[in-house]
């Protein structure tokens, strides 16, 4: 089935953006997108020179992103990523409003996104992006030459037969990112509460054995042996 790109994603810049990005952009840019960290260093250069809107233009309209995330959305399907966050860190929210500049009401959308699905689904509907599922079957109908392609798959969409399994798969994802989370903030707390020590007695030195004669006689006691 022909799968069609995303159109480049129109979102509204703040005046002074760095051109060219640095690297820790990039790798956030990575991280923020694909759920990953970039697999080399030529990758974080090639990304890091593109700038704020082809970098955004870039990482929202590849074949990753499309798989990872515009597909699943289409399909009514959540987004799955490995990097076990159910939703974008503080960190991560602050270094993308640092150069798109949101309206109140977007802000207001994307912090209300209680995971990733929902924060996708917003950012793309802010730029532009059809994540419906009518774009979706608009695709698998027509190819990108035009020409009618195979029809759109049974149950692609929430309100297809298949749309109560995809709603309990969505559950499902949250409660194992939150269960991730879980068990991150337990890991945390077992080290601060139980930080690894030492044996006390483990720089003691080893008593050295008692010294023997010739051929492993012991040494005799007694002042008048010879």
């Amino acid at each position: 089935m022909s799968q069609s790109t995303p159109n480049p994603p129109e979102f509204t810049l703040r005046s002074a953006t760095p051109d060219p990005l640095t690297q820790s952009d990039a790798i956030m840019a990575y991280e923020f997108f694909y759920g990953r960290n970039p697999e080399s260093a030529f990758v974080i250069e090639e990304l890091r020179l593109k700038g704020v809107s082809k970098m955004l233009t870039t990482c929202m309209t590849c074949a990753e992103f499309e798989d990872k995330v515009v597909t699943p959305l289409q399909r009514g399907l959540p987004v799955r990523r490995g990097d076990h966050r159910r939703r974008p860190s503080a960190e991560q929210e602050a270094w993308l409003a640092s150069y798109v500049q949101f309206t109140e009401d977007e802000e207001k959308a994307l912090k209300e996104a209680k995971n990733w699905t929902e924060y996708f689904r917003a950012l793309c509907m802010i730029g532009g992006i059809d994540v419906s599922a009518e774009a979706l079957e608009s695709a698998a109908t027509t190819g990108q030459d035009g020409e009618p392609d195979e029809p759109a798959r049974v149950g692609s969409s929430p309100q297809g037969p298949n749309g109560e399994i995809e709603r309990i798969l969505l559950r499902l994802d949250e409660v194992r990112d939150l269960l991730g989370e879980i068990e991150s903030s337990v890991r945390r707390w077992s080290e601060k509460s139980h930080p690894t020590t030492t044996h006390p007695h483990a720089d003691r030195p080893k008593r050295r054995p008692a010294s023997r004669g010739k051929r492993g006689a012991s040494r005799p006691d007694h002042p008048d042996s010879p």
